[in-house]
């Protein structure tokens, strides 16, 4: 039930009406108070009343929320404003490692058709184009196809008709690079030949034919001195 000081006080303040109130501080001081200030006072009080009733766990709840809400903006600020090059190292712990794709040149062997050749009469023939080398029988047969790698640009592997010379299955050293030529097969007197090494997968000699070793010992074992080596600069296959 409203007293009624308080009813007094709100009906002067609805007349528009001066009232003179008296309230008691801490210090024990009495000051005047008009009706606007005492609505306003009334206004205040309601409004804690009202902020009273709201239960206790929802207050939380909402603090909660807004002080997530803060933390989410925050974060975002800082991703925002973040350097790109910025790398910590939990980074690099957790970076899955660049695989690099690994080129591993393979020759492919006929068993059979290579079985039943004769090295005496098989012959060579090179297609630079296609960076592709062929033991063909005398049949007409391909019993090995291999890549290979030949000149690169500003070098030249001299194209036409040549034969083996000279073989030197090991020991045979490159005059340019100081590294070994396993399987050497010189071409008529000329300082080019057939030899097992590093095949990038592009033309990259200094003008030789190298052969991936596996290719280069077959080739090196069913051939022989005076073998015929065919270099195209594409070959059609006749």
């Amino acid at each position: 039930m409203q007293s009624i000081t308080t009813k007094l006080i709100t009906a002067a303040a609805i007349a528009g009406v001066t009232f003179v109130s008296f309230e008691s501080s801490e210090a024990g001081i009495f000051r005047r108070k008009g009706p606007a200030q005492v609505a306003a006072s009334r206004v205040a009080k309601e409004r804690m009343e009202v902020r009273r009733a709201i239960p206790v766990s929802r207050r939380v709840r909402t603090s909660s929320q807004t002080e997530r809400s803060s933390s989410e903006r925050r974060g975002l600020l800082a991703r925002l404003f973040k350097p790109s090059n910025t790398t910590t190292s939990s980074n690099f712990r957790s970076a899955t490692p660049v695989q690099r794709k690994v080129y591993e040149p393979r020759a492919d062997i006929n068993r059979a058709v290579l079985a039943s050749s004769n090295r005496y009469s098989n012959r060579v023939v090179i297609d630079i184009s296609k960076q592709k080398a062929y033991l063909v029988t005398s049949a007409g047969r391909i019993a090995m196809e291999s890549p290979v790698s030949t000149a690169r640009t500003g070098k030249y592997t001299p194209r036409g008709t040549f034969y083996v010379t000279e073989r030197v299955p090991v020991g045979k050293v490159s005059t340019i690079y100081g590294v070994g030529m396993p399987y050497w097969m010189r071409l008529n007197s000329t300082a080019f030949g057939m030899h097992a090494g590093h095949l990038p997968g592009y033309p990259a000699s200094a003008g030789c034919i190298r052969f991936p070793s596996d290719a280069a010992q077959t080739l090196f074992n069913h051939t022989k001195s005076g073998t015929r080596v065919s270099i195209y600069s594409s070959w059609s296959g006749s």
